[in-house]
């Protein structure tokens, strides 16, 4: 089995990567215990970055991307040690939605990546 990242999956790690670089090294616990719990400037930085709406389907503005995909970015927010809340949202929050029968319905409770907000998943 060849377990090397695709050229889709090397891009996304290396915008990830991007992103979350900038995560503050050594002050996550900090940041953990403080409200609002998370990296919030970070935070929105990874939802500009559109890191949030890899799953979506396209027609919902997503890339249509799949779990391997958010396991990457997954992976690289655990490298970077970025304090955000992405295992809620991307494994737990946007991942949901794909599941959906019909476009319809999937546009009725997520109407498009664009309104994907900056709070994490609840």
């Amino acid at each position: 089995m060849d377990f090397a990242l695709d050229e889709t999956q090397q891009a996304v790690a290396e915008a990830a990567t991007g992103v979350l670089r900038r995560a503050v090294n050594g002050t996550g616990g900090e940041i953990f215990r403080a409200e609002p719990g998370y990296d919030a400037a970070l935070w929105k930085d990874v939802i500009n970055a559109g890191l949030l709406s890899l799953v979506l389907p396209e027609p919902l503005g997503g890339a249509g991307l799949g779990p391997v995909e958010t396991a990457v970015v997954l992976t690289e927010v655990g490298r970077n040690v970025a304090a955000v809340p992405a295992l809620a949202t991307l494994a737990l929050g946007s991942s949901r939605w794909c599941g959906w029968e019909t476009p319809s319905s999937n546009r009725k409770f997520w109407p498009s990546s664009s309104r994907v907000r900056s709070s994490p998943a609840r």
